[in-house]
């Protein structure tokens, strides 16, 4: 059996089994969306939020939706790391071992697509009244969820391999997951948090999740307001260049493969 074969049996059995678990993602999806959605946009504007707020929370919605897809990959990689080790057959097979590791960024890039796909349906959906398609960019909407999707990808390797065990999935969570996903936009466009903070703001330049609320919300508003489309891009895959090959190289030690 060639490379290609290996490496597309080994794909094709990640995405069966995230079918199996995508109908409990999609509720668990829906249940935090319609939470979110309900307090955020119509409970706080009754004190007083903005008008239109909605807009700014399809983005955030988005790259949550990312968020929570890309936990459970986390975890079930750091768990077996450290209990069955399948990943020990997978380096046995007739392939590069660094191809095992791009086969499960791939898998996990069309799983956060497409729940990145259904957080924009549910956000379109459930805020009809705010949010208007016909302001959508197809082209810029389209990089931006590819680019999202990549990162992420690359970003499940990284966080896995500072995992020390199972247990200390919970601390990257809090001092690393967390803090870049709320600070990163997730209720903000960056030019209010400049105005705020200057310091702070140029910090979260270094945040991917900035780069990725901001190309999400030039796509559905447009660019007035918000960071550069396309330098936020080449941001964004710097980012992940650099967080995909850390993870990689980190787990070739961990795992002690050549």
């Amino acid at each position: 059996m060639n490379t290609s074969r290996i490496f597309w049996q080994l794909l094709k059995t990640d995405l069966i089994f995230f079918k199996r678990r995508f109908i409990e993602a999609f509720i668990n999806l829906a249940i935090w969306v319609v939470c979110t959605i309900f307090v955020n946009v119509y409970v706080l504007q009754k004190l007083g939020l903005q008008q239109g707020y909605g807009q700014l929370m399809v983005a955030g919605i988005m790259v949550s939706a990312a968020w929570f897809e890309m936990l459970p990959h986390m975890i079930n990689a750091v768990s077996d790391f450290f209990g069955d080790r399948h990943i020990d057959y997978h380096l046995t097979l007739p392939m590069s071992n660094y191809l095992i590791f791009i086969k499960s960024v791939c898998a996990y890039i069309i799983d956060v697509f497409v729940f990145t796909i259904i957080g924009l349906i549910f956000a379109a959906v459930l805020m009809s009244d705010q949010v208007h398609l016909s302001q959508i960019s197809p082209l810029h909407m389209s990089i931006a969820i590819i680019l999202t999707s990549v990162f992420f990808g690359s970003f499940i390797l990284f966080l896995t391999s500072i995992c020390k065990n199972p247990g200390y999935i919970g601390t990257v969570i809090s001092r690393i997951i967390f803090p870049l996903w709320f600070l990163g936009g997730f209720a903000f466009p960056w030019e209010t948090l400049y105005e705020i903070a200057p310091t702070i703001s140029y910090i979260a330049l270094i945040n991917p999740y900035t780069y990725m609320t901001e190309m999400l919300r030039v796509a559905t508003i447009g660019q007035q307001g918000f960071l550069p489309f396309w330098p936020s891009a080449l941001a964004l895959i710097t980012l992940t260049v650099i967080t995909g090959y850390m993870g990689i190289q980190r787990l070739k030690y961990k795992l002690d493969f050549i």
